[in-house]
């Protein structure tokens, strides 16, 4: 098998990533709007409400995440297209190149940027190697971070009294929300961990980071996306741990790295699950952490 590359010239750039071949594009505006909604519907239901009542919170939770997580529904509804661009399974390294493929002397052309259709079929094998060995990493991502966050919390937050505030603001919220028990806080936790983690990641990997893929590289999209992933936390932990705190800034950073991961191994694999799986242990180890803060902790 001989296979011959060259790169794929369009109007818009010499080399593209085979992910962006569609006719279809989400309009930029979208886009920014998606990057930035987040952000202001958190400031407005866990900030500027926070004094409100409870049934005034909980009105504006449902109604902002009902706007968030229906603005990529619509997105896809009106520029369908571009679901063919949203879970691209093409290496970064082989994205953009169109390759010449002899095989027993026939002549082919492919697009995809992969070539998988070898005799003896190794790189096919190989191809499903990578394939579950990015679902192994995303996997071990989530609990290697849990894991960290579990030992900071109980060596050195809980017992250094950096938890305080976190306590005092954490049992607040709950209380907005008619969360009174471990029992009732246990069910949320399984919200957040099952479902919206995953309603995270269709969001912010499968609209926002592959969205922007139409527009950039991969590199840029994936820091730009993580970026805005990290900008509606860090209201957040600023209002758990002080907007003047070190670990309100430390845990935002590290958001945005897990982001960029996230959003590395979905490029890689093709599909959002393992990602969602990897957000899902993160999600309940940090309501676990909660769980004994609240409930617990002396």
């Amino acid at each position: 098998m001989i296979v011959n590359e060259k790169p794929m010239k369009s109007a818009g750039s010499e080399m593209e990533p085979a992910a962006l071949r569609i006719r279809g594009r989400v309009p930029w505006i979208l886009l920014a709007v998606g990057l930035l909604l987040p952000s202001a519907i958190t400031w407005v239901y866990f900030v500027a409400l926070a004094e409100q009542s409870s049934g005034l919170q909980q009105l504006a939770y449902g109604l902002g995440k009902g706007a968030q997580f229906l603005l990529p529904i619509v997105a896809v509804g009106f520029w369908g297209e571009w679901k063919r661009g949203m879970l691209p399974a093409v290496p970064e390294s082989d994205a953009g190149r169109e390759y010449d493929v002899s095989v027993g002397g026939i002549r082919q052309s492919t697009r995809t940027g992969l070539v998988v259709g070898t005799s003896d079929g190794g790189e096919r094998k190989g191809r499903v190697a990578s394939f579950h060995r990015e679902w192994l990493i995303a996997i071990l991502l989530g609990c290697v971070v849990s894991l960290v966050m579990m030992v900071l919390y109980f060596a050195f937050l809980l017992p250094g009294g950096g938890m305080e505030q976190a306590k005092q603001e954490g049992m607040a919220k709950l209380e907005a929300l008619g969360i009174g028990s471990p029992a009732a806080l246990l069910l949320l936790a399984a919200f957040y961990a099952f479902l919206h983690s995953g309603f995270e990641e269709f969001y912010w990997r499968g609209f926002v980071f592959q969205g922007l893929r139409q527009y950039s590289t991969l590199p840029v999209a994936g820091i730009v996306s993580s970026l805005g992933f990290m900008a509606h936390h860090v209201l957040v932990l600023g209002k758990f741990f002080g907007y003047d705190s070190p670990e309100t800034y430390f845990f935002s950073i590290s958001i945005a790295v897990g982001g960029g991961a996230w959003a590395w191994i979905v490029s890689r694999t093709g599909s959002l699950v393992p990602s969602w799986i990897s957000h899902g242990i993160i999600d309940a180890a940090i309501f676990l952490i909660a769980l004994h803060l609240i409930f617990f902790a002396s």
